[in-house]
Order: C-alpha cells, then sequence, then structure tokens
C-alpha cells in the first residue's frame, strides 16, 4: 500500500486498473484477466508511468473444492532497479565486446574467468581454451622471477598495476602489450578477482623502430654527403696544385 501512496484497507473493493493505471478497463496484459481466462498461473512485466517504475506481476488462481477459480492472487514486485542494472550490464558486456583493447577477468588467484574478443584476436587462444586457465599461458620467459613478485605484491596490497609485458601467443609469437591490472574488491573488502586492460603495443615498437632506423640512416647520408662535399674540394684543390 505504502509503495503506491495508500493506506491499508483504502484498496479494498477498487479495480487495479483504476487504482493504479487511472484507466476504466483491464490493462490489454494484465495476468489476473489471463489467470481468470486460462485457470493458470500468468507472468509479465508492467510499467507504472505515474510511478515511472516497472514490476513483474503475476497472477495465480485458487480453486475451490469443486476446481473452480474462487480467487487470483495478484502479486507485484518493483524491478525497476534491477531491470536498470541488466541493461546497463548489457550495455558494458556490448562495450567489452566491442573494445579494441584486451579485457580479461581472473579469479584472485590469476585463473581466467572471462577474456572478450580482442583477447584472442591478439592471443590466438578462444574464450574456450582461455576459461579455468592461469594468465602464465602467456607466459614468454622474458620476465624474471623478480619482476611477477613485485606485480603480485602491488596488485595484493590492493593497488592497480601498471607496466609492459613482452607475452607469447598461442603459435609461439612474442608481443608487446600495455597493461593496466586492478583488483576488484568484493562486500566486505577482500579482493575477489582482477581485471586487466591489455593493449598490444607490438606495431608501434615496430614502427618506431623503423623511424629510428630511417633516421641513423638519414643522418648517415648527410655525414656522408659532407664528407664527400669536404673530398672534393680537397681534391680539386691538389689537381688544381697539379
Amino acid at each position: 500500500h505504502h509503495e503506491f501512496g495508500y493506506e491499508f484497507g483504502e484498496l479494498i473493493g477498487k479495480y487495479c486498473y483504476s487504482a493504479f493505471h487511472n484507466s476504466d478497463t483491464p490493462c490489454n496484459n494484465c495476468p489476473v484477466v489471463k489467470t481468470l481466462e486460462t485457470s493458470k498461473k500468468q507472468r509479465s512485466l508492467m510499467y507504472l508511468e505515474y510511478c515511472e517504475k516497472t514490476f513483474d506481476i503475476t497472477g495465480s488462481p485458487v480453486l475451490d473444492k469443486d476446481g473452480e477459480i474462487s480467487l487470483v492472487v495478484h502479486i507485484s514486485r518493483d524491478v525497476t532497479r534491477s531491470l536498470r542494472q541488466s541493461e546497463e550490464y548489457k550495455r558494458l558486456l556490448k562495450a567489452l565486446e566491442h573494445t579494441s583493447d584486451v579485457i580479461v577477468v581472473t579469479d584472485s588467484n590469476g585463473n581466467i574467468q572471462y577474456t572478450n574478443p580482442a583477447f584472442t584476436n591478439v592471443t590466438g587462444y578462444s574464450n574456450d581454451e582461455a576459461f579455468g586457465r592461469n594468465m602464465n599461458i602467456l607466459n614468454s620467459g622474458e620476465h624474471s622471477q623478480a619482476f611477477f613478485e613485485e606485480l603480485w605484491r602491488c596488485l595484493r596490497n590492493g593497488n592497480v598495476w601498471k607496466g609492459t609485458f613482452v607475452n607469447r601467443k598461442k603459435d609461439g609469437t612474442l608481443f608487446t602489450e600495455e597493461s593496466t591490472i586492478s583488483p576488484i574488491l568484493d562486500a566486505d573488502g577482500n579482493i575477489d578477482s582482477f581485471v586487466a586492460v591489455k593493449r598490444d603495443t607490438s606495431k608501434e615498437e615496430s614502427l618506431e623502430k623503423q623511424l629510428q632506423q630511417a633516421i641513423k640512416l638519414e643522418a648517415i647520408g648527410t655525414l656522408a654527403g659532407g664528407i664527400a662535399h669536404d673530398f672534393n674540394n680537397i681534391l680539386s684543390s691538389i689537381l688544381g696544385y697539379a
């Protein structure tokens, strides 16, 4: 009663469609009407515009000794928040599925619980192949034990770790990735899991090396040109004297 501003007993004798929908006729998807028509439990979602809430409504028949419907139990449950959270979850999941960054969620021991499609594109491991396995399946052997000990010390203390990995793909190819790993806490403040956001920087590194090589070659070319010019000047003087 308090959910809709009515006092206890005030709704007795009223129709729900007139009390809650300001209507003279039942709603099109009214579960109570459907229950009366089918003699079976019915369920539907209904949005109440005046209070801007959505309710999960069920109508359950109560039969008399002759098997006829004597009552219908009408139960309404406010699901506005859970629906909103569900929609937010769907939007978040859609964003994770389409981002080019690699997203990995692990349990507190580093065992993989979720990977997005970018993880498969980069590493070659499908979600099914990676699920339940430890993140060390990507270990390339390029990092020392001390490197990983410091990483875990940072995470176990509840801090965010940022750094660069050299990892190994399923086919054995090495690649470089920038990573940000964050601990996720449960309701009691204990570390429940970790989420890692990773970006493959192998192409950027390759382009940077090519650029550095081009700069070196240009410098060598400039130096060689200068030497050749000076040599020509000296040679001209020698020929002149000769």
